[in-house]
C-alpha cells in the first residue's frame, strides 16, 4: 500500500512545485474523503492541505480565475476541460448552473464530466442536469447524486478488496483501490450498490491481477473464495 500513498505524495508535491495548487488540492481533498486513510498519510494530507490553502488564500486576488473565464475553458479540448472543472471544484456551481447544464450535454470530456458531477452531488444541488456519455443520456437530480465516497457499493468493494489483498498483497490492493476509485468517478452519475459490490471488486482485481501476473493470483484468490463458500 506503501507504494500507492509514495506516488501519491510525490504527484502532489509535482503539482505544488509546479504551481498547480488547485490541482493539488483536488487530488488531497478526494483521497481525504476516502473511507480509510493511514493516520500518518492523513497527518501529512492535511499539512499539505493547510499550506496550500495558505497559498492559495495568499495569491486568491491576483490569481483567482473569473468564472467567465473558467466556463470558457470548458468549451477547450481535454487538457483544458480537466483545468477548468479543477477550478470549478472550489467554486459554488449555483453561480452557473445554466453553464454545466450545457456543458454536461456537449459531449464532454468524461474525466472532467466525471470532476464536475462529483462537485454537483458533494454541494447537492436541487436542479436538474442532463448529461449524455458514450451516446447516452442520463437525466438526473443534483441532490440526488451520491458521492463516491459514501456509497454503498464502492465502500463494500474496497472492503473486499481489503479482505483479498490488504495482508498478504498489498501492492496489489494500491493498484485495484485505484482502479476501484476511478471506476466509481467514471461511472457517475450512476452510483454501484451493494449488490454489484463482489463482482465490481472481482474485475478490478482480475484487472490487476491480469498486469501483474497474468491473472494467477486473481485464479488462486477466486478458487480459495469458491472452497470455503463449498465448505
Amino acid at each position: 500500500m506503501s507504494g500507492y500513498y509514495d506516488e501519491l505524495l510525490e504527484e502532489i508535491s509535482r503539482m505544488t512545485e509546479a504551481g498547480e495548487l488547485q490541482n493539488a488540492l483536488f487530488q488531497i481533498e478526494k483521497e481525504l474523503k476516502m473511507p480509510y486513510v493511514p493516520a500518518d498519510i492523513e497527518e501529512k494530507l492535511l499539512a499539505m492541505k493547510r499550506e496550500l490553502a495558505y497559498r492559495i488564500s495568499e495569491k486568491k486576488e491576483s490569481s483567482e480565475w473569473p468564472l467567465e473565464k473558467i466556463l470558457r475553458m470548458l468549451k477547450g479540448n481535454d487538457a483544458s476541460q480537466l483545468a477548468a472543472a479543477s477550478r470549478l471544484a472550489s467554486r459554488n456551481l449555483r453561480e452557473c448552473t445554466e453553464e454545466i447544464r450545457e456543458y454536461l450535454v456537449s459531449d464532454p470530456c468524461p474525466e472532467a464530466a466525471a470532476m464536475i458531477l462529483e462537485v454537483i452531488a458533494e454541494q447537492q444541488i436541487r436542479d436538474e442536469f442532463t448529461y449524455i456519455k458514450d451516446d447516452v443520456e442520463y437525466t438526473f437530480w443534483g441532490d440526488s447524486l451520491t458521492p463516491v465516497a459514501e456509497s454503498q457499493g464502492f465502500l463494500e468493494a474496497d472492503r473486499y478488496l481489503k479482505d483479498w489483498l490488504e495482508n498478504d498483497h498489498p501492492d496489489y490492493y494500491s493498484m485495484a483501490r485505484t482502479l476501484l476509485i476511478h471506476e466509481a468517478y467514471m461511472f457517475l452519475p450512476l452510483t454501484y450498490e451493494s449488490a454489484e459490490a463482489q463482482e465490481l471488486a472481482r474485475e478490478m482485481l482480475e484487472k490487476v491481477s491480469s498486469l501483474m501476473d497474468e491473472g494467477e493470483l486473481y485464479a488462486s484468490l477466486m478458487e480459495n473464495t469458491a472452497k470455503r463458500k463449498r465448505s
